[in-house]
């Protein structure tokens, strides 16, 4: 990307995760032939270059949370070297002045206010995205080791992959909500959205294939159902937040 991730939008997330996902992809690959060769890490390295260049795999290995502190030092030159504002003269009426203030803070107060409400809001909404997925996620690990037929076990293992990463993208949205970059955590809640559709269509396949197990995976498709209105409603409360050319509040 030519821009900082800071004024990334939610499809330069989008764009940036699918690339991350395949250089991951393949990073595994490579690391179950070569890492036990001897400079087996180099040998990675070399082959990583090779297919994605090395600029690719320098933003791969650089990407952390640091990387959103963006300082034009340039800019920050230029303004130091600006010269002073004219001189600013009070009006001759005080009051005057007062009752012209007064408006304006009201408003920024009431802005202020229902902002952090806002975030409140949504920290409750995440909060209960998290315990409702826990729950499905465990109560589907004991109908694998308790109910489900082992003829389809495999299918049970598909549908704990997409919850497990349903799972690692919520935190990564805690941790983009952390460091202020909505833009991010939306493109994540898509993600999130695609693999729990996913999970549920995995397991209304199975409520098909094993009737007298019907009443169980109902339940738990809509508990996933849940999930998945819940990080809906919480990826529309995002889009109600500052970008990057708004002024900056803090989840």
């Amino acid at each position: 990307m030519d821009k900082p991730q800071y004024y990334w939008n939610e499809f330069d997330w989008e764009r940036f995760f699918r690339r991350k996902e395949k250089f991951v992809l393949a990073y595994v690959e490579l690391l179950e032939r070569l890492v036990e060769l001897p400079e087996g890490e180099e040998l990675i390295m070399n082959e990583l270059t090779r297919r994605f260049g090395a600029e690719e795999v320098e933003e791969m290995y650089a990407f952390s949370e640091d990387d959103d502190e963006f300082t034009d030092e340039d800019a920050m030159a230029d303004l130091e070297d600006e010269p002073e504002p004219p001189t600013t003269f009070q009006p001759e009426d005080d009051d005057e002045e007062e009752d012209w203030q007064e408006p304006e803070k009201e408003i920024l107060d009431h802005l202020f206010n229902e902002g952090m409400r806002h975030l409140q809001r949504m920290e409750e909404q995440f909060r209960n995205i998290l315990i409702t997925l826990e729950q499905a996620i465990q109560g589907w690990c004991n109908m694998m080791s308790s109910v489900l037929p082992m003829d389809k076990r495999t299918q049970g293992l598909k549908i704990l992959f997409f919850l497990s990463r349903v799972s690692m993208n919520l935190h990564s949205c805690a941790s983009e909500m952390s460091i202020s970059r909505p833009a991010a955590v939306i493109a994540l809640c898509k993600r999130i959205l695609v693999d729990l559709n996913d999970a549920v269509g995995q397991v209304a396949e199975l409520s098909r294939q094993c009737p007298p197990l019907h009443e169980v995976f109902t339940n738990v498709r809509e508990r996933l159902v849940t999930v998945a209105d819940e990080v809906a409603d919480f990826l529309c409360a995002c889009r109600e937040l500052p970008t990057a050319d708004d002024e900056d509040i803090p989840f």
